[in-house]
């Protein structure tokens, strides 16, 4: 019932700007480049269906926004009994780059290639797409080719009431049962195209 969700939502707040789409072709890849595609805003951010934003997220994220760059924000993890989780690598390099005044690749190596807690512009996002032949990865292969393409700056937002939730599912894509499908032959999928991106790179 997500669609009826969103339109009583949108109904009830005549104020907002929402479009809310549907599309039969299952995967988050299909679902991404579809979105993309019909995006009409300067900037776009990514929010998985079963995630959460903070309240501060977008205008903190809308801070750090810029047509040469990557925004971030912090990510934090919502456990299954509800308890948040705020200490994570992802954080601790992050917040790294803040104390360091930097915006080096190094303290985003863990952010940069996931979909969560990023704001970016949206022209140069229509002009690469999500491969949806992936069954998981295809964050990272995607965002990999963003980088390489575009030599982002990245910015970190200071705000630390900004943040991204996670949820932790033993079911979700990312986090499945360890498997020779999952754990070897998808990887060598996602491994394959960063080869083919690392090999583009270096001509």
């Amino acid at each position: 019932n997500t669609i009826d969700k969103v339109q009583n939502f949108s109904e009830n707040n005549p104020e907002l700007d929402i479009n809310c789409s549907y599309i039969d072709k299952i995967g988050a890849s299909s679902a991404r480049n579809y979105a993309i595609a019909a995006a009409t805003k300067k900037y776009t951010i990514f929010c998985d269906d079963d995630d959460l934003l903070s309240e501060e997220y977008i205008a903190a994220l809308y801070k750090t926004s810029s047509i040469d760059a990557i925004g971030f924000c912090r990510i934090y993890d919502l456990t299954e009994s509800d308890q948040l989780i705020k200490q994570n690598t992802i954080n601790n390099k992050q917040i790294n780059s803040l104390q360091r005044q930097t915006e080096d690749l190094e303290d985003f190596t863990s952010s940069i290639t996931i979909i969560a807690s990023k704001i970016l512009p949206t022209e140069n996002l229509k002009k690469i797409s999500f491969n949806e032949k992936l069954r998981s990865g295809e964050d990272v292969v995607f965002f990999t080719k963003y980088y390489s393409n575009y030599r982002p700056r990245l910015i970190m937002s200071p705000n630390e009431n900004a943040y991204y939730i996670r949820r932790l599912r033993d079911n979700s894509v990312s986090r499945q049962q360890m498997s020779f499908d999952f754990n070897v032959e998808q990887r060598l999928d996602v491994i394959k195209d960063l080869t083919v991106l690392k090999k583009h790179s270096e001509t």
